[in-house]
């Protein structure tokens, strides 16, 4: 009767056990009845049905707030024991293992007790360890999914390891869920940022995707999973392939879901937001599509705001915004509803709660941006400086909210100037960068969000350890980042902008270069159409502008204007469209600086005008006020009355900005010494006081060693020079002086700068008489030049430079002259004077002796000149503006683009290579002719005049074996200057057939009075102080400035009774330097000669040639060669042969041009052959060019010092001997002449030179009345 009792009660037991464990409504005996049948000897497996049964009773308990801790842990313990009964299959031992893990979760939620959270992840452990051993899918699955809630528990993302452990194991027993492996794969990418968990992931889903109905799932949700896996892929990557993938998979869920499911507003929500996405790369998504998606998610019957659709749809709308400038307020009202009903949806749930905060906190600050109200930034700062208490998902959380909360920080302080804001903002950043692990996949966009904040505390504090440090991290960022596309691009372009202030504060020209390199780059990342590319392309524009500003590239200014032309197209909100228009306005206003053309000026002050007078909210209002004030400079029309008003409204503004800013703001001194400068141009006189106490402040306020110091010294000292010139007080020139003074020695600012900063403080030394300050003076400007004009620079641009600075090296020498410094003026001379030229010459050298001494280092030199000669070479390229489609603008300027990189790299390697080879014993002068110390000293033969002609005073300057000596002359630089028109117009009067004989012969008359003058006034004083005991018969003449178009060789005495023909053979040298080079080169010449005539035999020109086909036989006769039909070869042919020419004969047209002697050119048949291209021939071994053609030695006054013509063209290209022309030579003279030449050649075996001679006398003596005929012939050569 006992007996059956106790079986009756254990059954009893096993039921009710049973019930409470399906979590059936307890009985309420149910634990007196379960604990009666424990006391009955249950077999085993009844007692952990017991067990377990009590534990679920503890548990309703705990669930229905009963009984607490002490409920809790008896689950635990009664589980414990059904553990410790040690079943014997391993399947029930693993489910009782997650029972006891539960137990041990739940007693953590009720006491937070860590050991319990342990215990419960050991239990859990131990469970898989079970249930892989019996290959339990089921046990498995839901072990993948309880460790996902563990490590959300827990807040351990180490135990989304044990749920990827737990899915693999289920997969090795058979099978698992794909959607719970898929998503806890995603969940554990979304943690640790581990991009093999996101590939793995989509691989997954992708497949369950195609078997869904296999799992029991609807395709609706496996591919929600799968978009939000391609969302963060796409987040990874940067690949537009995955965010138009994830649209297409979000659109095939949205289909597949029911209207009524509670997940339909969400899935319209996600697709809105990767609709958006794919808009943004280019995609087919269009803006109204996603608005439409958005209305869908939060339609009708929304009572209950759901926090999915609320968060994603306040996204949406906030992205939209930014790309649409239309109803952008209307937006983000729906967006800051949007994001309000989010936190309320979010309920007690503090990591929602603070995902929602942070997105309200975002739209806020969009909105303070839209309507700059500062409650909105208040309330954003408020907000996200109070989530960051909440607790966080992952470090991206972490990281991701403090970089909201500098973002308003930074632009609350941009507004209202509070300085705590902007340390705050940084100290922020920092947090959030160390918040991340080092190999974060995302590391590179918070390095260079803190660099970014670092530039712009650079640019307000003026600190420039925040600069380097915004360098520093910008870089790391460009090493670390991953991405393609825009989140490229913004790394790339926020480098670049910290390399672009690095070089404004410190000047070196590798930052500029490096930024461009960089927003080049940047750009290409990205779409052409993109809109978000606007701004970068905007950057590239400036840092282009700012080089030509150092280098005068005007193709660099050409391609900033089609760069801005490009961002303008696809640029639409209105703040970019500032930021773009402010560009284009001081590019505008550069290119008419550079062409001086008035009207790119007058265009550039309306563009710029637009976004500063009248605007009072834009935060970089200070610079762009900068640069509208820099184009009232002199030449404004103050008295028209329409630029009057304009001035006086910038005025107005900048009282109001100048007032408004803290002393300390480094903006300051820009903004004062413009406004000055606008005073100043105004010329009224109760603005003298004032305009010199701006810019006295602003240099006071400015760092010494900061570059815009010198610039703003300069300023300062043109005013006081102009106030001195008004009034006569030495005071303001004393001053004046002392200010150009300090800008010219200032190390740290750029050559250009520090050049006319030493030329007008040279011109007030001489004005006052102190020579030595002068000479000085003049001298540091002349250092300047090959810094001005480097050999990266084109020889197009290089000329621009030179000729603004015509004269300064023979004022120089005058200045030297003046103090008995004789040495000293040669030598400005030659830093000053064929400045193109001696850059040219430099790596134009002989190589044997390297080539004996490191055949390597030879190759790389004679490789990397090469590669620069080749790059001397015009190409064909050009620059449209604002005329083709997006797109295709950036192509057409690719080539020009390229050329100067590539001209710059292949100068830099050769610069490499040349230092290299200096450490070689016996080369550290490499490359160079002979020294010019040497010749000075004596160590020249012949004799040598070097001829100057200043504003100050003209002289000789006689070279030979007793050292310099000084030959005053009797003429002013305004008496050559008329010398020269006198005598080339009077050329082009005898020469023109078609004026009657009387005013032909009075022009040869005024020739021949020209000839008188440089006879008595330079030529003959010259030779006559040549010491008896030094004189040879030969002289070479290296004259300056206009003298350069002057034949010295043939002035005369008017009643011929002396000349220089009948005392010396006459050559040419443009410097000391070339001449040398040229002696030393013409020792290696005449191996194997290979003689070169060229003739055409059309004559289809305005002007025919109607001997130079018989000239041109006579001479290939002579050499016993075929001459070379210019009209029948092509370029290619026509080059080889001159290339390959020892002795070469032109018998053509040539043509000098004034305005660009660099496209002087010869007309070869077809083929047009131009300064530039012979130039850049390297022609080894050869001797002689004998040009038969016209004007070859003609050029421009500006640039009559640089030799920049078709005779010195073919010098540089290698020939020691050139005999060229002065002006336009009749035909049948030139015939004639070339007879003379090689007749004297071939009979005596006399030199180029001799030859030359020879034939000018007997020319002379053919046609002596007619200098035209007879004086414009000139041999350059030793």
């Amino acid at each position: 009767m006992i007996r059956i009792s106790r079986r009756l009660l254990i059954r009893v037991g096993v039921t009710v056990a049973r019930a409470a464990e399906r979590r059936e409504t307890p009985w309420p005996l149910s634990r007196p009845v379960i604990r009666s049948a424990l006391r009955c000897g249950a077999s085993a497996e009844d007692r952990i049905t017991l067990l377990v049964g009590m534990a679920a009773v503890h548990a309703a308990d705990v669930q229905r707030g009963r009984g607490g801790e002490a409920s809790a842990r008896a689950a635990v313990a009664a589980l414990a024991e059904a553990v410790g009964a040690d079943p014997a299959e391993q399947q029930v031992r693993a489910g009782l293992l997650i029972k006891l893990s539960e137990a041990h979760a739940r007693v953590h939620a009720v006491t937070g007790d860590e050991d319990a959270s342990a215990e419960a992840v050991r239990a859990a452990r131990a469970a898989v360890v079970s249930a892989a051993a019996v290959h339990s899918v089921d046990l498995l699955d839901f072990l993948v999914v309880w460790f996902a809630e563990l490590a959300d528990l827990f807040d351990d993302t180490d135990l989304l390891d044990d749920s990827v452990a737990a899915a693999r194991a289920g997969l090795a027993a058979g099978g698992t869920s794909l959607f719970n492996f898929g998503s806890v794969l995603r969940l554990r990418f979304e943690r640790e940022g581990h991009a093999d968990d996101l590939t793995e992931a989509e691989r997954i889903l992708t497949d369950a995707a195609a078997i869904s109905a296999d799992h029991g799932l609807t395709p609706a949700e496996l591919l929600s999973e799968l978009g939000h896996v391609l969302d963060l892929r796409h987040q990874m990557t940067d690949d537009p392939a995955d965010a138009f993938r994830a649209a297409d998979v979000w659109r095939e869920a949205v289909a597949s879901t029911d209207p009524a499911d509670g997940w339909a507003r969400a899935r319209h929500a996600a697709l809105a937001n990767a609709l958006l996405v794919s808009h943004q790369l280019g995609g087919p998504a269009a803006l109204d599509d996603v608005l439409a998606q958005v209305r869908e998610a939060l339609g009708p019957g929304l009572d209950e705001p759901d926090y999915e659709t609320c968060h994603i749809a306040a996204t949406v709308l906030l992205s939209w915004q930014q790309l649409q400038d239309q109803n952008a307020s209307e937006r983000l009202a729906e967006a800051e509803t949007a994001a309000r009903r989010a936190v309320v949806a979010a309920g007690g749930d503090d990591r929602l709660a603070a995902d929602a905060l942070d997105l309200l906190a975002r739209v806020l600050h969009a909105l303070f941006l839209d309507n700059g109200d500062r409650d909105r930034v208040d309330e954003a700062v408020t907000i996200s400086t109070d989530i960051l208490a909440y607790p966080v998902g992952s470090a991206d959380d972490e990281a991701g909210r403090l970089v909201n909360l500098s973002v308003s920080l930074l632009d609350r302080y941009a507004a209202f100037g509070d300085s705590a804001d902007l340390e705050q903002a940084i100290a922020t950043r920092r947090r959030a960068l160390a918040a991340l692990p080092s190999d974060h996949h995302d590391r590179a966009r918070y390095l260079t969000n803190l660099s970014v904040a670092l530039c712009q505390r650079y640019q307000i504090m003026g600190t420039t350890e925040d600069l380097r440090e915004a360098v520093l991290h910008g870089r790391a960022a460009v090493a670390a980042t991953n991405h393609t596309g825009i989140e490229r691009a913004q790394v790339l372009s926020n480098l670049g902008n910290a390399l672009y202030h690095h070089y404004t504060r410190f000047g070196d020209l590798r930052d500029l270069d490096e930024d461009i390199d960089l927003l080049r780059q940047a750009v290409a990342c990205v779409p052409v159409r993109d809109a978000a590319v606007a701004p970068i392309m905007s950057s590239l524009a400036t840092g282009l502008r700012l080089r030509h500003e150092r280098l005068g590239t005007l193709d660099d200014l050409r391609e900033a204007l089609g760069t801005l032309a490009d961002a303008r197209r696809i640029s639409t909100p209105s703040d970019v469209d500032a930021v773009i228009t402010d560009a284009h306005g001081i590019t505008l206003y550069a290119m008419g600086e550079a062409t001086g053309e008035q009207g790119w000026r007058s265009q550039a002050i309306d563009v710029l005008s637009s976004v500063v007078i009248g605007s009072r909210k834009d935060a970089d209002l200070p610079r762009r006020l900068g640069n509208l004030m820099s184009f009232f400079g002199p030449g404004t029309a103050f008295d028209d009355e329409a630029v009057a008003s304009r001035v006086d409204a910038v005025l107005a503004v900048a009282e109001e900005v100048i007032g408004a800013l803290p002393d300390e703001d480094p903006r300051l001194s820009g903004l004062r010494v413009n406004l000055a400068l606008v005073l100043h141009a105004r010329r009224r006189p109760e603005d003298t006081a004032r305009l010199i106490r701006e810019v006295e402040e602003a240099i006071r306020i400015i760092p010494p060693d900061h570059p815009d110091r010198a610039e703003w010294s300069t300023a300062l000292g043109a005013i006081l020079r102009d106030v001195a010139t008004r009034t006569g007080d030495p005071r303001e020139l004393a001053s004046a002086e002392r200010c150009l003074r300090d800008a010219a020695r200032a190390e740290t600012a750029i050559p250009v700068v520090r050049l006319r900063a030493g030329r007008a403080w040279g011109e007030l030394a001489a004005q006052r008489g102190d020579t030595a300050t002068a000479a000085d003076a003049f001298g540091l400007a002349v250092e300047q030049l090959a810094m001005l004009a480097p050999a990266r620079l084109e020889r197009r641009d290089a000329q621009r430079w030179l000729a603004e600075v015509a004269g300064l090296a023979t004022s120089a020498a005058a200045m030297c002259l003046n103090n008995g410094d004789a040495r000293r003026a040669v030598t400005f001379l030659e830093l000053g004077r064929g400045v193109l030229l001696n850059r040219a010459l430099g790596i134009r050298d002989d190589i044997s002796l390297l080539r004996d001494a490191d055949p390597s280092l030879a190759v790389d030199f004679d490789h990397a000149r090469s590669e620069v000669d080749a790059l001397d070479r015009p190409e064909q390229v050009g620059v449209v503006i604002d005329v083709e489609p997006v797109g295709v603008q950036a192509r057409a300027r690719t080539a020009a683009d390229s050329r100067r990189e590539r001209r710059r790299d292949a100068v830099g390697r050769l610069a490499e290579v040349i230092d290299r080879i200096r450490l070689v014993p016996g080369f550290s002068a490499f490359p160079g002719a002979q020294a010019l110390d040497d010749v000075l000293d004596g160590a020249v033969s012949g004799t040598v005049a070097v001829v100057n002609v200043s504003q100050y005073r003209c002289d000789a300057i006689l070279l030979g074996k007793g050292g310099p000596r000084v030959v005053p002359l009797w003429v002013r630089e305004e008496d050559v200057t008329r010398m020269v028109l006198d005598l080339h117009e009077s050329v082009v009067t005898a020469n023109d057939l078609t004026v009657l004989a009387p005013a032909r012969a009075a022009a040869e008359d005024r020739m021949t009075q020209v000839l008188d003058e440089l006879w008595t006034s330079v030529v003959g004083r010259i030779l006559e102080a040549v010491p008896v005991a030094e004189r040879t018969d030969t002289i070479t003449w290296v004259p300056t400035g206009a003298l350069a178009l002057l034949p010295l060789h043939a002035a005369a005495a008017a009643d011929r009774s002396d000349s220089a023909l009948d005392r010396f053979v006459s050559s040419y040298a443009p410097t000391i330097t070339a001449l040398e080079h040229v002696r030393h080169r013409q020792h290696g010449a005449q191996s194997g000669r290979r003689p070169v005539v060229v003739v055409s035999s059309r004559n289809d020109w305005a002007r025919p040639l109607h001997y130079a086909t018989d000239e041109a036989v006579e001479v290939a006769g002579w050499h016993r060669v075929a001459p070379v039909d210019a009209s029948t070869a092509n370029r290619q042919e026509l080059l080889s042969a001159l290339s390959a020419a020892t002795d070469l004969h032109l018998a053509v047209h040539a043509v000098s041009d004034l305005e660009d002697p660099s496209r002087s050119w010869l007309r070869l048949g077809t083929t047009r052959l131009d300064v530039a291209e012979v130039a850049a021939l390297d022609v080894r071994h050869a001797w002689l060019a004998y040009l038969s053609a016209c004007e070859t030695t003609l050029t421009s006054g500006e640039l009559a010092d640089e030799a920049i013509h078709l005779t010195g063209a073919f010098q540089l290209a290698g020939f020691p001997h050139v005999v060229g022309t002065l002006w336009r030579i009749p035909d049948a003279v030139a015939a004639r002449a070339a007879r003379t030449f090689y007749s004297e050649v071939r009979r005596s075996s006399c030199t180029p030179s001799e030859a030359a001679h020879r034939t000018s006398l007997y020319l002379r003596d053919r046609y002596g009345g007619s200098p035209a005929a007879w004086a414009g012939y000139v041999h350059f050569g030793a």
